[in-house]
């Protein structure tokens, strides 16, 4: 009876250790994409800043080039 008791106990406390270590996986799966979204959304805003930046640039250059005509 006692095998049987200590096999039953090592099988859950295996289980536990398994769950635990996907539990991880899932948790660093969830903190990876979230951090891979905030990268992309930064790179995105600055590529939008730059292209506005830019843009400002061509107009006023055109407005210069209306006051000099």
């Amino acid at each position: 009876m006692y095998f049987v008791e200590r096999e039953i106990f090592e099988k859950k406390d295996f289980d536990n250790n398994l769950t635990t270590s996907q539990s991880q996986v899932s948790v660093l799966k969830k903190f990876g994409i979230s951090l891979s979204i905030t990268v992309f959304g930064c790179i995105f805003l600055c590529i939008r800043f730059i292209y506005l930046m830019e843009y400002m640039n061509f107009i006023n250059n055109i407005r210069d080039l209306e006051h000099n005509i």
